[in-house]
Parts: structure tokens; C-alpha cells; sequence
């Protein structure tokens, strides 16, 4: 490595594809840093790590790279151009032998592959090669965006661990609270098109965030009881105004006095009156702007809404039956129910079987259930899958939420705002020029335009911003349809307090409850 202490440096950078998201940035990346980045979806996060890569160019300034770049990208799902080449094919792009990559992931993950096709890889074990690759060609920087997604316990643990002991430098995107806690020192918050050096954790982030946000909470009252009293003190100056109006026209009457001066008093009066009135209602004008102010500038949160129709029914059974995937079986012996209101998160390894479970209840061949499910056909069935495979990338986002629903105009326009996009050109941008962020907002907004009955969702925060995942666990707290979810993100599990957890090890379903989970965290770490 190149003994400079500074390894990036921008200089008065504009960072964007086409028009600027980040602006006039002047930073840099030291040797041991381990900065984590914290945005919104669509503020320029991937693009920031892109242009650091070199694979986007600077719109305007300067950045200076000292040493070698990996990057390990995010991962939304397996390109269809790969998905029918080998893993050996895979690597040889990257002039990788699968030999190496294993020897590498036997040691840091306990894991290995054999020659078979993309296709049948999960999410989780297709990230797995992504690091693998970007930890083999030995760099000085490693830039990573969102890399615990579709990762079980274990897997992230050990993640953690390797990121721990690397000798350079780190720049990670990550909305995974707990990742952020255990490895960041430093933060890049992107906030109003500029990025904001942050000294200190995520912890202490979040304790900075609370203050801020009570002291906005303590102004926006202030304001409101500043307007609230104005209006009492102009209402009073009415009336007031109104008997000194009236007395002035009275004494202007007064035929002991000449003309002259009743006017003078009628005038005076009436002039007085108006100049306190104005005086007030300036005041009153400035502390709407200011409470305005304060309101504006609170980010703008996405507003989910899930609803069901149904009352207590039965969705799906299962009675000793056992999860193929063609003739090979994943999972045996497997007997379950859920009904409308009951709340299931399914765990597992990577490549365990929690995909291909969902799937074979859909239907999806080549999955399938034998002994077969009992289905009730009139329930309205919705998942919400790792790679949001409900969004065609050519449509827009007004089109792909029309193939869902036949609403007017303005009921979808009205339904697509409450998930972030408001402006006519935000409904009318083509899906494949979404961030992964925005991605899953659209496919939010899809599923949830009419009622559910039973709502899947597959590792639903992947991609999502912390806050954007906070709105998420309220909409599902208000949600009585029935819910199953896979997902490796424990804050997010106790947040949804599900009924059940639903555990696959060695080719078995256990049933277990929420009191359980620290049991199913012990197990995965322990592999």
C-alpha cells in the first residue's frame, strides 16, 4: 500500500450520473477509516461509490485515488445475462478459479460451491461470491453497498469479522443497524445534496438525531402557541379597532367641535387602529413561515398503507408434507396452518429452502409441495420477493403500478405519493433508472394498491433506508391480514413481534416462538 495516510481525496466534487446529487464535496478516506454512509434512497450513494470506483465519471472537481479499489456491489438480484452460465464461468470473467473463491469461503464462512449454474444459487450465496471477489484481489480501499443483503446470521457475523481485520481502508453502504454499530467509526451523512462529515458512531448519530429532533419539537410548539396568541391579540385588536373606529365617528359627530378637528379624530382613529392591526398581522405572517420552515425541512417519510378485507379464515395447510425442488427434497415432513391475522417470520441459511418454500406455495414450479397444499382460492395472495419481480424495468412507474390496478389517474397518483413519488417526473421515469431504494418503494406501492389476505415478503428491508424501514414496521403493525416473512434483520423481527418463527436446519421445520430467537441467532452463529 502506498504510505499516504490520505488514500481518496475530492476536491469541490459534483457527484451524479447525469444532473448533480451530491455537491461541492471536499473529503477524503484515510488508511484505517471505516465510514459508513447514510442517506435516503435516491441521494447518490451508489453513484458516490461508482465514481470512487471509477465506473462513473466526476460531473465537476477533483478526486485523487492513492492504491488499489474493490468494490463489492449491491446486490438486487442475479443478472438474467448470467443467470445460465456456471459459477466457473462467472469467476473466469474476474480471472477467478472457483478453487480459490472456496478455499476463501471454507475459511471465512464455512462454505463452498460446486460447478453448478447461477440460476441455482440464492440471493444470500450469490453475495457470498460477490465478496469473495472483492476480498481476492487484495486491495488497499474496499467499497461496499449493502452488502449484508439477502446474508443469514452467521454469514454477516463472519462478514463483520473479515471486515474487521482488513488492513486498508472501508467505505460501506448498509441500512443494517447492526452492522452499522459494530463496524463503523465515522459517518458520511448525505443530507441536501452535500455530504456531512460525522465523527463519531452510529449510536452516537442516533443520540445527535434524538436532541435535534426534540429541539424541532420544543421550536414547532413555541411557534404554534406564538401563532395561537397573535391571532387572540389581532382578533382582540379587532374589537378594539372596531369601538375606537366607533368612538372617533361619534366624537366626529360632536357639532362643539369645528369640522376640522372631527376629521383629524375620525382620521386618527381609524389610522391608529390599522397600523397595529398591520404591525400584527406581519408578526403573524413570519411565524407561519418559520413554523412552515421547520416543517418543510423535516424529511418527507414514506406513508405505507396494508389493509385486509377478510375476517378469521384459513389461508393455507400443510399436513406432513415435504418441499422438492424437482425431484431433490430441501425440507421433510412439514405441518402448518395460517390464518388471516397470523404472523410467521421463516429463517434459515442461505440456500436452506425459505424461497423455495414460498414459492412451491405459490405454485412455482419447479417447486413443489408432496403431499400438495391445501389452498383457499378465494384468498388474495401477494409477495413481495428478493429481485421485485412484479416491476418491468422498461415501464414507468406510473405504468407498472397501472398493470396492477385499474384506479383512476388520481387515486394511483394519490397512492403512489404516499411512497415518495410526488412529481409528475417522478411517476414518469422508467424503473430501470431507480435506485435498488426506490425500487423496492415501487414495489411496495404495487402490492399494496388493493387488499391482502396474506402478504410475503422476502427480506423486505434489503435496499430500504433506515427511516423508509421504520414506516415499514408501522404500516405492518397495522396490518390484520395474515404476514410471512423471511428475513435476517433481527431489529426488524422483534419490531413486526410475529406469532411464530419458523425455522429450517437440517432439511427440518421447527416451530418456535419469538422467545426463541435468541436460540435461532446461537444456532446460525455456531455453524
Amino acid at each position: 500500500m502506498n504510505k499516504v495516510k490520505q488514500i481518496i481525496t475530492f476536491s469541490n466534487a459534483d457527484i451524479g450520473y447525469e444532473k448533480t446529487l451530491i455537491e461541492k464535496f471536499s473529503g477524503g478516506l484515510n488508511i484505517n477509516d471505516r465510514i459508513g454512509i447514510l442517506a435516503s434512497n435516491g441521494s447518490g450513494k451508489t453513484c458516490l461509490l461508482q465514481t470512487i470506483s471509477g465506473n462513473a465519471d466526476l460531473l465537476s472537481g477533483s478526486l485523487s485515488v492513492h492504491g488499489s479499489v474493490s468494490l463489492i456491489s449491491q446486490v438486487l438480484q442475479i443478472p438474467e445475462n448470467i443467470k445460465n452460465i456456471t459459477i466457473e464461468q462467472f469467476l473466469d470473467q474476474e480471472k477467478l478459479s472457483l478453487s480459490k473463491v472456496n478455499v476463501f469461503l471454507e475459511k471465512n464462512f464455512q462454505k463452498s460451491f460446486k460447478n453448478i449454474h447461477l440460476r441455482d444459487i440464492s440471493g444470500g450465496e450469490f453475495t457470498l461470491l460477490q465478496i469473495a471477489k472483492g476480498f481476492l484481489v487484495n486491495p488497499d480501499v474496499l467499497l461496499l453497498d449493502e452488502p449484508t443483503n439477502h446474508l443469514d446470521f452467521s454469514a454477516r457475523k463472519a462478514l463483520l469479522n473479515l471486515l474487521k481485520n482488513f488492513r486498508g481502508a472501508i467505505l460501506f453502504v448498509s441500512h443494517d443497524i447492526w452492522f452499522l454499530d459494530n463496524l463503523a467509526n465515522k459517518l458520511w451523512i448525505v443530507e441536501n445534496n452535500s455530504i456531512r462529515n460525522f465523527q463519531g458512531t452510529y449510536d452516537d448519530y442516533k443520540k445527535e438525531n434524538q436532541l435535534k429532533e426534540e429541539g424541532i419539537e420544543r421550536q414547532k410548539e413555541s411557534l404554534r402557541k406564538k401563532v395561537n396568541k397573535l391571532h387572540e391579540t389581532i382578533k382582540h385588536e379587532n374589537t378594539r379597532q372596531a369601538h375606537s373606529t366607533a368612538g372617533g365617528k361619534k366624537q366626529a359627530h360632536d357639532k362643539s367641535m369645528s369640522a376640522h378637528d372631527r376629521g383629524y379624530l375620525a382620521d386618527k382613529a381609524s389610522d391608529f387602529a390599522g397600523k397595529n392591526t398591520k404591525k400584527l398581522q406581519a408578526m403573524l405572517g413570519k411565524a407561519k413561515e418559520d413554523f412552515l420552515e421547520i416543517h418543510v425541512s423535516k424529511r418527507k417519510k414514506m406513508r405505507a398503507s396494508i389493509t385486509t378485507e377478510s375476517k378469521k379464515k384459513s389461508i393455507y395447510s400443510l399436513d406432513s408434507s415435504s418441499l422438492y425442488i424437482d425431484n431433490l427434497c430441501l425440507i421433510k415432513d412439514i405441518t402448518i396452518d395460517q390464518y388471516v391475522g397470523d404472523r410467521y417470520v421463516l429463517f434459515g441459511e442461505n440456500g436452506s429452502g425459505k424461497s423455495s418454500f414460498v414459492k412451491a406455495l405459490l405454485g412455482i414450479e419447479p417447486y413443489r409441495f408432496q403431499p400438495k397444499t391445501k389452498i383457499n382460492n378465494s384468498a388474495k395472495i401477494v409477495y413481495f420477493d428478493q429481485q421485485y419481480s412484479t416491476i418491468n424495468l422498461e415501464k414507468t412507474v406510473l405504468e407498472n403500478i397501472q398493470l396492477y390496478s385499474d384506479a383512476s389517474i388520481e387515486d394511483i397518483r394519490q397512492h403512489l405519493g404516499r411512497y415518495l413519488f410526488f412529481t409528475q417526473q417522478d411517476v414518469n421515469q422508467k424503473a430501470k433508472n431507480l435506485s435498488g431504494g426506490m425500487l423496492a418503494r415501487l414495489a411496495c406501492a404495487m402490492i399494496t394498491i388493493s387488499p391482502i389476505d396474506l402478504l410475503i415478503l422476502d427480506e423486505p428491508t434489503n435496499n430500504l433506508d433506515i427511516e423508509t424501514i421504520q414506516e415499514l414496521i408501522s404500516a405492518l403493525s397495522e396490518y390484520e391480514g395474515a404476514l410471512l416473512v423471511i428475513s435476517h434483520d433481527i431489529d426488524f423481527v422483534k419490531k413486526i413481534e410475529p406469532d411464530k418463527l419458523l425455522f429450517i436446519r437440517n432439511n427440518t421445520l421447527k416451530n418456535l416462538s419469538i422467545d426463541d430467537l435468541s436460540e435461532i441467532e446461537d444456532i446460525s452463529n455456531n455453524n
